[in-house]
């Protein structure tokens, strides 16, 4: 982080309502909104940007399917067979998924658990922010089904 900019961060925090208005505050002209939500997301997470460069550097590790039209379906079971990197439909599975598709060890393996863990925990915090959560269990993310367009 630049020299001073924790201390605008700080300070915003304690004026702040919410997340908008503290993403408001400390945008300035040199800082974008979005490099403000990368870096509150940063620090958070406890990413350092390093971390983040080497990641992004590596190739993905696997592919997370979020939702599909009936059409969209029907051309992933078609070339699902040719995709060189696993297709992540079922959160739950995809331990196996990986074991299979890297083995259970290597740096490749170990990177892409690094992208799950990363996930789980970004998953947990998203549902606080949430309004009405209602004590579901918060990673949804391992029992909701891909949307799927009727």
């Amino acid at each position: 982080m630049e020299p001073g900019l924790e201390q605008r961060i700080f300070q915003a925090a304690l004026a702040a309502n919410d997340y908008e208005q503290l993403v408001d505050e400390v945008k300035a002209r040199h800082l974008t909104r979005t490099r403000v939500q990368r870096l509150l997301c940063y620090q958070l997470f406890a990413l350092r940007s390093q971390e983040m460069a080497n990641a992004l550097a590596r190739p993905i590790p696997y592919l997370q399917l979020l939702g599909a039209t009936q059409k969209g379906e029907r051309f992933l079971s078609q070339c699902r067979k040719e995709l060189s990197l696993p297709l992540v439909t079922n959160q739950s599975r995809i331990q196996s998924l990986l074991n299979r598709h890297y083995g259970r060890d290597g740096e490749a393996r170990l990177h892409a658990q690094w992208m799950v863990d990363l996930e789980d925990q970004v998953t947990r915090f998203y549902t606080l922010l949430l309004p009405g959560w209602g004590g579901q269990s918060r990673q949804w993310n391992y029992y909701r089904s891909p949307l799927r367009e009727l």
